[in-house]
C-alpha cells in the first residue's frame, strides 16, 4: 500500500531538524534553525519565529508538552525555549554549570521576530 503526499510545506530555508504535531491545536511546528508553526491540513504557514540573535540561538530540536499549548525548543547554545503556540511568547532557560552541578534558571523572556502568513 502506498500513500500520496497531500500538502507540502515549502517555507524552510535549510534542512529540517525536527517536526512535531500539536494535537490540541491541530498545528505542526518544525525547525530549520528557526521555528515554523504551520497548518499541516492545508499546508499554510501561520508563524515563523526567529530569535533576534539568530547566529547563536538556533533551535535544533522540538518537543511537545503534554496537555498544553506549549512546546520546547532546544537551542545550540545550551538553552531551552518554552514557546506558547497560540501567542508565540517564549521563555528561555539557560544551563549554568558551577562546581560540577547543573542549574536551570530563567534567563529571559525571548523576543522573536515574528512573521505571519508569508
Amino acid at each position: 500500500m502506498s500513500a500520496n503526499c497531500q500538502w507540502t510545506y515549502a517555507h524552510h530555508k535549510k534542512a529540517v531538524l525536527s517536526v512535531l504535531f500539536q494535537e490540541q491545536l491541530h498545528i505542526a511546528a518544525s525547525t530549520d534553525g528557526v521555528i515554523h508553526i504551520w497548518d499541516p491540513f492545508v499546508g499554510k504557514m501561520l508563524r515563523v519565529l526567529e530569535k533576534e540573535s539568530s547566529k547563536t540561538g538556533q533551535i535544533c530540536c522540538l518537543r511537545s508538552v503534554q496537555n498544553s499549548h506549549q512546546f520546547l525548543g532546544a537551542g545550540i547554545d545550551s538553552s531551552i525555549h518554552v514557546v506558547d503556540s497560540r501567542t508565540s511568547q517564549a521563555y528561555e532557560l539557560k544551563v549554568n554549570s558551577l562546581n560540577n552541578r547543573i542549574k536551570w534558571s530563567l534567563y529571559k523572556i525571548v523576543k522573536f521576530n515574528v512573521a505571519f502568513n508569508i
